[in-house]
């Protein structure tokens, strides 16, 4: 594993973090509903992202350090443990059920053990898959964590406008010069904010688009080979005598292993559709919230131009008609 894909997130979350930031900047009516699109669209591209990469998780494995040979043997030994604990707490009540009534106190003694003891193996499978998380080689379970923490943020409230977004909504065609300046700066800073935005979606949708050309090149190169396994399959369903057994197994364990992968290739290709169409929605509506800060951003600058003037008028008269010497 290269040092960049070491360093690159599981799932990029900075679509809906943005949109987030960008919320509380939403003073007007207008913007409220421009931002909770924005909202709606982001999570829901992060929601197709996270089922994406949960999907593929087991395909892009990194490789074993002995620490994470040790935890995985760890977790394999546990989890084969649970698999005999529940063998025989199903195999105890099934005796419980039908024993004797002098017998059932000593198969319900017995059962009792056998569900403390599945729970204790149960939670040394639960310990050991954490460990192998936090070493880094189960990235399948450090997306599942992600995803429960991106659920419970769901439920938070949305952010409330800033004091300062409300202060240029209100002064932005004010006429006096400290009130209008600071309005112009706050939606100077709000339109350079959604720009940034704006061209953060756009650079997602080139980026998806890439990811989706390369499963589609891939889907292409392995067309040929799965229909090429797909005919032997045919043949020795068809009874062909000239494969042995061995060889009509294996081509058919080749078969369905080809056919799983077309089918994942399929829906990540399906799943890059929706998020590309997402993350183009997003693109526009920040194109949108930007034409509408932009009018009054220009409206704050008119009026901040036009209030020092005043300014300068009413100097020049107050000179002109000074005393003379």
């Amino acid at each position: 594993m290269t040092a960049n894909a070491a360093s690159r997130p599981l799932v990029d979350q900075s679509p809906l973090q943005t949109a987030r930031r960008l919320a509380a900047l939403a003073a007007t009516p207008e913007e409220k509903n421009l931002s909770h699109q924005a909202l709606k669209l982001a999570d829901h591209e992060l929601d197709l992202a996270f089922y994406g990469a949960e999907r593929n998780a087991g395909a892009n494995l990194p490789p074993l350090t002995p620490e994470t040979k040790e935890l995985a043997a760890r977790k394999a030994a546990a989890e084969a443990a649970v698999k005999m604990d529940e063998d025989s707490v199903a195999e105890l009540t099934r005796k419980s059920a039908k024993a004797p009534e002098s017998q059932k106190e000593n198969l319900e003694d017995q059962l009792e053990v056998a569900k403390g003891q599945l729970e204790l193996d149960q939670y040394e499978v639960d310990d050991a898959a954490e460990d192998l998380a936090r070493a880094g080689a189960d990235p399948s379970a450090r997306i599942r964590q992600l995803k429960a923490e991106h659920d419970a943020s769901d439920k938070e409230p949305e952010s409330a406008p800033s004091p300062a977004a409300i202060s240029a909504e209100q002064n932005y065609q004010a006429h006096t010069l400290l009130h209008v300046f600071r309005a112009w700066r706050e939606l100077h800073s709000k339109r350079l904010q959604i720009a940034g935005a704006r061209q953060e979606a756009a650079a997602e949708v080139q980026k998806l688009n890439q990811q989706h050309e390369g499963f589609e090149k891939r889907a292409d190169a392995e067309k040929s080979e799965r229909e090429s396994v797909k005919q032997q399959a045919k043949g020795f369903a068809r009874g062909n005598q000239s494969a042995s057994r061995e060889e009509s197994k294996a081509t058919a364990k080749r078969t369905l292993s080809s056919l799983k992968q077309h089918s994942q290739d399929q829906k990540n290709l399906a799943e890059f559709d929706k998020r590309i169409q997402d993350e183009q929605e997003l693109r526009d509506i920040y194109g949108n919230w930007l034409v509408f800060v932009q009018a009054r951003e220009r409206a704050a600058l008119h009026s901040t131009i036009e209030t020092m003037l005043w300014i300068v008028m009413i100097l020049l008269v107050g000179y002109v008609a000074g005393p003379g010497d």
